[in-house]
């Protein structure tokens, strides 16, 4: 066999495999795009029929929907009721009668110590009742009494947990103050962000407001201030927690106490009359103890004294 003929054996199997593989490869193509093709007309078959079917549910999701909605109405029924039967049950009283317990339960309170024997709260706090025992405003008016009495009972409760956790002091207890209108918030807007032409000024709106909860619930903010440290802190949120009472720490801040803000520093007679465990006296300007990076600290002193607010949303829940 001649060499031009092994040449064209040669070549003509080659090309004879290279149109074999194009046509495979246009085999799978065309199989494929019958596949994608079938899955398209599918999909527009369901799209039609959808627009095509009844807009209304049948019988049977109907029936479903209205056994899920009895099942959700009765577990709140159920939820309500046993949140209401927490609340704090608030007795009927007078002005008179009101003002003789709040000055004995804030004398009682004021007496609370702490591990060092000195008094939680300092001479005189009214624990954000001042209107009526500080500032001299006299007894209360018969409109405001009920909430003036829920209010106090949700303080007794509230000092009582947080004084017995062993806190170092208790600096600030406010309430909201709402006799004679003192806390009507403004409405509050914000400018519209898109606006229709740079040049053209925004329009004030309305911010989205929270659920309306007056008719199942009513909510007294309060806003405490304590110093303590961090077992004492895990403490008191513990209680809060299991309280049975409904109460939502809605926010809690923590900065740490310097010696500075506890401490001041002695005077210059009293740095004379200060004696070394030795026997001699302290120099001015000489520490008589080491710093406090020095120190060697144990028991109950072990971590630093913290500055703790809370704010604290306490609910009473309406029975049905």
């Amino acid at each position: 066999m001649k060499r031009s003929q092994i040449i064209l054996i040669v070549g003509t199997a080659v090309c004879l495999l290279f149109c074999g593989a194009a046509a495979w490869f246009l085999y799978s193509s065309l199989s494929d795009a019958d596949k994608a093709r079938a899955e398209r007309d599918t999909q527009r078959s369901k799209l039609e029929n959808v627009y095509k079917s009844n807009p209304f549910p049948n019988r049977e999701n109907t029936l479903q929907v209205n056994t899920d909605l009895t099942l959700l109405s009765n577990w709140v029924a159920q939820v309500h009721t046993q949140l209401a039967s927490n609340t704090l049950q608030v007795a009927q009283t007078t002005p008179s009668q009101f003002y003789l317990k709040l000055q004995n339960t804030i004398r009682e309170l004021g007496a609370f110590q702490n591990a060092s024997g000195q008094p939680v709260a300092q001479s005189g706090f009214a624990f954000g009742f001042e209107r009526y025992v500080v500032l001299g405003g006299g007894m209360p008016i018969q409109d405001n009494l009920d909430r003036l009495t829920r209010q106090f009972a949700m303080v007794d409760m509230l000092v009582r947990q947080i004084v017995t956790a062993d806190i170092q002091s208790l600096t600030e207890f406010t309430r909201e103050v709402f006799e004679d209108g003192a806390n009507t918030p403004p409405p509050v807007v914000e400018p519209e962000r898109n606006s229709r032409s740079r040049g053209q000024a925004a329009q004030p709106r309305e911010t989205a407001r929270p659920a309306d909860l007056s008719k199942i619930a009513q909510k007294e903010h309060f806003t405490i201030r304590f110093t303590a440290r961090q077992d004492a802190l895990e403490t008191i949120l513990n209680r809060l927690a299991s309280n049975p009472v409904f109460v939502v720490v809605a926010s809690v801040k923590v900065a740490k106490v310097t010696l500075a803000d506890v401490l001041s520093p002695p005077t210059a007679t009293e740095l004379t009359t200060l004696v070394k465990p030795e026997g001699t006296l302290v120099k001015p300007g000489e520490r008589l103890f080491p710093p406090e990076v020095q120190r060697i600290v144990s028991g109950p002193n072990i971590g630093p004294l913290l500055d703790i607010t809370l704010e604290v949303d306490v609910f009473s829940f309406i029975s049905k």
